[in-house]
C-alpha cells in the first residue's frame, strides 16, 4: 500500500539573528518569525506588522537558506507563526494554499507538488478529516484521513478504472470476511 509522508521542509537566508529560542529576526525590522527547524545560514524578511516583537497580521514572509530564497509565504501570522489563511510557495514549485494554526497546516487547504495533490482537511501538518489525494501514477483516494493515513470510509480509484470502496484503518483496507 502507498503511504504518503507529507513533509513541509521550512528553511530560511544570510546569517540569522536569533532573539528567542525558535525565532529568527528580520535584520531590517527586528520582527521575529518562528523557525521550527533552525539551521545555520537561515534568514527571513517580513513585510507585515509586528506585535510584541513578532510577526502579526497579514504580510509577506521570505525565507532564505544560505542566501537563496527557500519559500515565500503570503498570509496571516500570529505570534510569529502562520495562523489563519495563507499561501506558501516553495522554490521547488510546491505550494500549499489554505488554513494554518500555530505554524502548521490545519483546517481546509490544498497541497500541490510535482508528484501528488491533496485537497481537503488538515491537522498538525498532515491530512486529517475528509480529502482527496491524487498520486503520481494517477491513482486517487477520496475519503477519510487520520494523522496522514487513509482512515474511515473512502474510495480508491486505480488508474486502470477499477476501484475499491469501503473502510480503511491506519492506511490499509479493512477486509471483512
Amino acid at each position: 500500500m502507498k503511504r504518503m509522508i507529507l513533509v513541509c521542509c521550512l528553511c530560511l537566508t544570510a546569517t540569522p539573528v536569533y532573539t528567542e529560542s525558535g525565532y529568527v529576526a528580520d535584520k531590517k525590522t527586528g520582527c521575529n518569525v518562528w523557525n521550527p527547524e533552525p539551521k545555520p545560514n537561515n534568514a527571513a524578511t517580513w513585510s507585515g506588522k509586528c506585535k510584541n516583537g513578532k510577526a502579526d497580521g497579514n504580510g509577506e514572509l521570505k525565507w532564505y537558506d544560505s542566501q537563496k530564497l527557500a519559500f515565500t509565504f503570503n498570509g496571516a501570522m500570529k505570534d510569529g507563526k502562520f495562523h489563519g489563511e495563507g499561501i506558501i510557495l516553495h522554490n521547488n514549485g510546491y505550494k500549499y494554499s489554505g488554513q494554518w494554526e500555530d505554524g502548521k497546516k490545519s483546517g481546509k487547504g490544498e497541497w500541490i507538488t510535482d508528484a501528488i495533490t491533496y485537497h481537503g482537511e488538515w491537522k498538525n501538518n498532515v491530512p486529517h478529516g475528509n480529502g482527496t489525494m491524487t498520486y503520481p501514477d494517477g491513482d486517487k483516494y477520496s475519503g477519510g484521513w487520520s494523522d496522514g493515513e487513509r482512515h474511515g470510509k473512502g474510495t480508491y480509484l486505480f488508474k486502470d478504472g477499477s476501484s475499491y470502496q469501503g473502510l480503511w484503518q491506519h492506511g490499509e483496507r479493512i477486509k471483512i470476511f
